[in-house]
């Protein structure tokens, strides 16, 4: 609601031919490549019918604001391509169009595993944000060392980069505006270009006044790989103490909670957890139901009760950790000990 608020007082000393944002030094789309009358359109849109699911659109981005321009920065693209994924789902991972284009960068099933993204029964990794964008940023790298050109590269991001090549050539100019212009770009894509600039302005200027605290969950997770197949959620959930609706909100691209992951599929999980799931899997560790607890209990393990949930690595040949799911309590014993639970 906050933002909402803040975008409404925004947008009434808006003015859209004096915009220049901090983004127009030199990177990205900047105004030149703009037809003003069409920007102008674009934000009066924003300001009025589209005004409430332009601000709800901004709140789903701050989920990940922080992780794409990461990720964007990496591959060194320009931080604000972040406003092409608003352009294309409006940040909605869950998002698909009628060409089968699907999560916050719209790919299409064939460019998407062109660029390592896995689509099966179990898991479709458009709709993770954080490998759909890793994707996203090699593609529009690509499409940059084509063009030499950001403009030149969102645009065919849009409508593909054979058709910005043909524009090119028919129009013997490398001007989005001019290519613009001699109408060589389908329709679509110049509004496209027109909207990811509007959006980026206006965002600009109202994020300087709205956000403090970050909301990037993703800023504090990591990626976890099985070496193993037929690895379930649950499996997943014991070992690396996270919960199983904590598991499925931070991998939006697992299709079910009775999924079972394939030998070769990363999924994210907070650091700490994740580091219990690999030192597990290193330590090469077993799930077991506690059968004696009073035996555990007088090796330090304590408030145990029959039933519960144990987990057991193997910390070297005579050291054995043993860590009770329920309770968080673990305890290192001897091997020789192990015949006493």
């Amino acid at each position: 609601m906050g933002y909402l608020l803040l975008f409404i007082c925004f947008s009434f000393s808006f003015n859209i031919n004096a915009a220049v944002s901090e983004y127009e030094q030199g990177i990205s789309v900047s105004k030149s490549d703009i037809d003003i009358k069409r920007a102008k359109k674009w934000f009066n849109y924003f300001y009025a019918e589209g005004q409430r699911e332009f601000g709800l659109a901004f709140e789903r981005g701050e989920k990940y604001r922080k992780t794409i321009q990461l990720i964007l920065s990496n591959y060194g693209i320009p931080k604000d391509f972040y406003y092409l994924a608003m352009t294309e789902s409006y940040f909605n991972n869950r998002a698909t169009s009628p060409k089968s284009a699907v999560g916050l960068w719209q790919f299409i099933p064939s460019t998407a595993k062109a660029y390592g993204l896995i689509i099966s029964e179990s898991i479709d990794e458009r709709r993770h944000p954080v490998k759909s964008t890793i994707a996203a940023a090699k593609y529009i790298k690509d499409l940059y060392n084509i063009f030499q050109d950001w403009t030149l590269a969102a645009a065919a991001y849009n409508c593909g980069e054979y058709r910005v090549l043909r524009a090119i050539k028919k129009g013997e100019t490398r001007s989005f505006l001019e290519l613009s212009r001699k109408k060589l770009l389908p329709e679509e894509t110049i509004n496209y270009i027109s909207k990811f600039w509007v959006t980026r302005e206006i965002d600009s200027k109202v994020r300087n006044r709205s956000y403090g605290k970050d909301k990037d969950k993703y800023l504090n997770t990591m990626p976890v790989e099985f070496k193993l197949d037929n690895v379930s959620i649950y499996q997943i959930s014991l070992i690396s103490e996270v919960e199983k609706d904590e598991i499925m909100a931070l991998n939006p691209d697992l299709r079910s909670g009775t999924t079972h992951l394939s030998k070769g599929v990363t999924i994210y999980l907070p650091k700490a957890n994740a580091f219990l799931y690999n030192d597990f899997i290193q330590h090469k560790g077993i799930i077991s139901k506690l059968q004696k607890p009073d035996a555990l209990s007088a090796l330090g393990l304590k408030s145990s009760k029959k039933g519960d949930k144990i987990k057991v690595t193997f910390r070297s040949n005579q050291k054995i950790k043993i860590k009770n799911i329920r309770t968080k309590i673990e305890i290192l014993i001897d091997k020789k000990d192990l015949s006493r639970i």
